[in-house]
């Protein structure tokens, strides 16, 4: 269940099973808990996102390596 473009493999991987097993989770559930257990995706998605996309330089700005 892939969402974006960009790289991929064991953390992005690990976030669609992770995301699966939020939504088996949640059609397991009782009606009134469905939308909140899914809910919990959300945080998945973010993260996902910024490891496809980062938003944060992938390298030292000058003068501020180790």
């Amino acid at each position: 269940m892939p969402r974006r473009s960009g790289p991929t493999g064991p953390p992005t991987a690990a976030l669609d099973d992770a995301r699966r097993r939020i939504f088996a989770l949640a059609n397991d559930a009782d009606e009134d808990e469905t939308a909140e257990i899914r809910a919990m995706t959300r945080a998945l998605d973010h993260t996902e996102d910024h490891l496809r996309d980062p938003v944060w330089p992938s390298e030292d700005p000058p003068g501020q390596a180790d």
